[in-house]
Parts: structure tokens; sequence; C-alpha cells
């Protein structure tokens, strides 16, 4: 008899610790959430949850749609209309409110390394394209490539033989109707936090493009190492970086779970650097609403 167990009861079974950035929320029944533990050497365990949406173009839509939705919720007081003017054009989301503020998002992550952001691309792959039971050749095969042994392989020699374009679909060797079990070593980084932050800002002020001052940069924290220490420590030490940042407002973004309309989710951003507006915002609500250890505002939905 199997016993299905809720990701909380996991939690407690391993003794593991939950991260600074954790969604506050239970997310048992939340979509596009990637449960993980990151084990230590000396045995200690810490729990995270990502967000887990391996399309990018989407990743980026939803992501997009949280930062529109926290900066309505806490530095507006009325509903607010919203147009998207441009999509890659260059940057990410060109963007127009009802108040007639025009601006442009851009969206950029941030990992532990290379390899960790490689690894967790692979298993984001797998994850997503295990739900379908037929796959075409092309997308088989690179799925094999990464994940295959010798029984796949042949099982897709011989799948192949019969097709006739790699665009011909193919019975999924991978597909299952369970959620899988991912295990992979991983190195600590090599690099803190605030190098990160300010090598992943510096690529972008290195753009040609122009309307940086008017642009809103979000780093998309993919990271399994760094938590809110290592934020906390960063917007100490990068305090002098910001007055020659040329954008408007730099946000560490951390994705929990979402639907993909960005709706049903659980995200945080952490500011970097804000207007002075947001800033005496942010500071009332840390003076007058927080209830919370942790110093967060934190809504779900």
């Amino acid at each position: 008899m199997s016993v299905e167990l809720n990701w909380d009861e996991v939690l407690r079974m391993v003794n593991a610790t939950k991260a600074e950035f954790y969604p506050v929320a239970p997310i048992d029944d939340k979509n596009n959430a990637k449960r993980f533990l990151r084990v230590e050497r000396d045995g200690s365990v810490t729990a995270r949850v990502f967000l887990d949406i391996f399309d990018m173009d989407v990743r980026e839509r939803v992501i997009c749609i949280h930062y529109l939705r926290h900066r309505i919720r806490h530095f507006y007081s009325e509903d607010i209309g919203i147009n998207f003017t441009s999509r890659d054009a260059p940057w990410d989301f060109g963007v127009e409110l009802s108040t007639s503020e025009r601006f442009n998002v851009e969206i950029t992550s941030i990992a532990d390394s290379k390899q960790h952001f490689e690894i967790a691309k692979r298993e984001e792959r797998l994850a997503h394209y295990s739900k379908y039971k037929f796959l075409p050749v092309h997308e088989a095969k690179k799925l094999a490539k990464l994940f295959g042994d010798e029984k796949i392989d042949e099982y897709l020699q011989a799948a192949i033989a019969k097709a006739k374009t790699n665009s011909d679909e193919i019975p999924n060797p991978f597909y299952a109707q369970s959620d899988r079990v991912f295990f992979s070593g991983l190195l600590n980084p090599t690099t803190t936090l605030t190098e990160q932050i300010k090598k992943a800002v510096d690529s972008k002020i290195s753009k040609k493009h122009s309307e940086k001052e008017s642009t809103v940069l979000i780093l998309d924290n993919r990271s399994s190492a760094y938590d809110a220490p290592d934020y906390r420590e960063a917007v100490q030490q990068l305090s002098s970086y910001w007055s020659n940042c040329p954008f408007l407002e730099v946000w560490f973004y951390t994705g929990y779970c979402s639907d993909l309309d960005g709706m049903n989710a659980e995200f945080s951003f952490a500011p970097l650097k804000i207007t002075k507006e947001q800033s005496d915002t942010l500071r009332w609500l840390y003076e007058n609403q927080i209830n919370s250890s942790t110093g967060r505002v934190t809504w779900q939905g």
C-alpha cells in the first residue's frame, strides 16, 4: 500500500530547514512549483521551492505579470489598466499604464553557477515533456542525449527508423503521469551573491540599447545556495554602486509557484534600486503593517 505524503510531511521526515526565501502558503495544490532539497556535506538539509516553467518566453511573461501585480498592489491606490506595447524590441517588454506611465521591463537570471543553471534547465525540460504521450523526433533525441540509457536508445532507433522527418511524432519513451525525482551533485558557488548581482547588472548596462533610464531590471533568482542573508549582505555592499546604475529600478525576484496567467501565485520582490516614492512606501509598510519577524510584506493569490 502506498502512502502519499504532502511536502511539509517530507520536510519533517528529513529534518529539513526552510530557506528564508520560501513560500508562506502551502504549495501542495499549487502549479509550476519545483520542490528542492539541498543536502550539505555536514548532512544538514535546506528546503527550497522554485517557480518551474520550462518555456523561457512564458516564464518571462509570468514574471512580468508578477512584477506588475507587485507594483500596482503596493504603489497605487486604485485599479490600473495595463497595455503591453512591445516584446523583445529590444527590451523584454514595453509597458504602458492607464496613468500614462511608460516603461520597459527586462528580466535576467541569476544561479549558483553556469553548471547549476544548465542542470536546472535539463530537469525542467524533462519534467515539461514527460507530460506528453507523443513527441517530435527531434525533441525525443534531445531528451535521450540528456537522460537516455541503453533501453531508451534501442527504442528510439526503432521508432526513428519508421519516421520520415525530425518533425514526425513518436510515442514518448519518457512519458510519466507522476512527478519525477532528480538527484544531482552541485558545487558551492565560487562567487558571492554581491558579485553575481553586479555581473548581471553590468552585462545589461553594457548593452547599447536606449531607454535604460525608463527600464525596470528584474533579477530572476534561480539559486539553490544564496538566501536572504546573502541578499542583505549584497544590499549593504552595493549601496554606492547604484548611484551609477542607469536603470529606473532593479529588483531581486524569487518565484515559488504560479498559474501560467500569473495568478494563484506566490513570489517575492526584494528591492535593490528603487525610486524615492517606492522607498517611502515600503518603509511605511515596514513600520505600520508588517507583523513578521522576517520583515516581509507577504500576500498570495
